[in-house]
């Protein structure tokens, strides 16, 4: 596929290395990775040096050290390191913490070691805000039906984010209410909006008790993790057990409405979410890191250790003169 002269151009070279023969290279690393011994490491390291230089054109002899730093590719085992992390971390909930019965000792199993490292920077696991669209949309003559509605609704603008929630009867607006939250996802602000529309609930008794309320959210995804029984994160058991008390106060439902659909509450509340990420004020603090942030520390650390390794090395040094250094 690539010559001197024909063939591919190094780009639509590297996205057949990356998106082809790195993915084959690695399957299954989450249970080998953890093992790689000398021999097999220079076996792929041959095998990428082979195809970044079909890539790029460079000289036979160019190391493939340099060679990764100039295209900015992760080194092989730092990405086979890097990419087991990741694939744990994924699925660590999805099982149980048990020997894996594989090596000689419990801590030489592929989890145990996995797990070992990803305990150093890996906190509560929280889902982003993704879901399947399987609701009937709900139109402004159904929401009125009820007589308290209290909507609730996120915003994420770059780093910042905002939430806000609204309570009314009929016509009237009982309060507003909202903040921000500084660098979190959008996840987080979702359920925070449904926590805080809660407490506001559970803190004015006199006002509600024995009232017919329904509470309205746009994000299936904190709506799914309220309803879900298996454990995800503290933010969403204490929104369940606040759920559990305005329960015993008033006759509460919690429903999903869609987003942008002309439904005048939850346009409200959107606007007042936006307006609310500018604001600096961070009224919940301690809120777990997103799956999102865990993966993007994980490639970090292995560019820490890219780094790191390319100053050690010996060779390399007319692409050290240079001042090349890894991305």
């Amino acid at each position: 596929m690539v010559g001197k002269e024909w063939g591919l151009n190094p780009a639509q070279a590297l996205w057949i290395i990356e998106a082809i023969i790195r993915p084959k290279l690695t399957y299954g690393c989450l249970v080998w990775g953890h093992s790689l011994d000398r021999t097999t490491i220079n076996l792929l390291k041959r095998v990428q040096q082979f195809g970044l230089l079909g890539a790029s054109h460079p000289l036979r002899s160019t190391p493939l050290a340099a060679l990764e730093t100039i295209l900015g590719i992760l080194p092989i085992h730092l990405h086979i390191d890097a990419l087991a992390e990741a694939v744990r971390f994924r699925i660590r909930p999805l099982l149980w913490d048990r020997w894996d019965w594989v090596g000689d000792k419990r801590e030489n199993g592929h989890r145990r070691s996995l797990d070992d490292r990803l305990n150093q920077h890996c906190p509560t696991l929280l889902p982003t805000d993704v879901g399947s669209r399987t609701h009937n949309s709900v139109q402004n003559d159904c929401v009125q039906q009820t007589r308290v509605q209290i909507f609730t609704d996120g915003s994420k603008k770059g780093n910042d984010t905002g939430y806000a929630f609204m309570a009314s009867r009929g016509d009237v607006v009982i309060i507003e209410g909202g903040g921000a939250l500084g660098d979190v996802s959008i996840f987080q602000v979702e359920v925070v909006a449904i926590l805080a529309a809660l407490l506001w609930l559970i803190s004015n008794p006199h006002k509600l008790k024995g009232t017919k309320v329904k509470l309205w959210s746009d994000s299936q995804s904190a709506l799914q993790s309220i309803f879900s029984l298996k454990p995800i994160s503290k933010l969403v058991d204490d929104t369940k057990e606040l759920l559990v008390s305005a329960k015993l106060m008033c006759q509460k439902e919690l429903a999903w409405v869609c987003g942008h659909s002309s439904v005048t509450g939850n346009e409200v509340v959107d606007g007042m979410a936006k307006e609310n990420t500018v604001i600096v004020q961070l009224s919940f603090t301690a809120l777990a890191r997103t799956e999102k942030e865990i993966k993007k520390e994980i490639r970090k650390i292995a560019e820490r250790k890219w780094q790191q390794w390319w100053e050690t090395i010996p060779q390399c040094g007319i692409a050290k003169s240079f001042s090349l250094y890894p991305p």
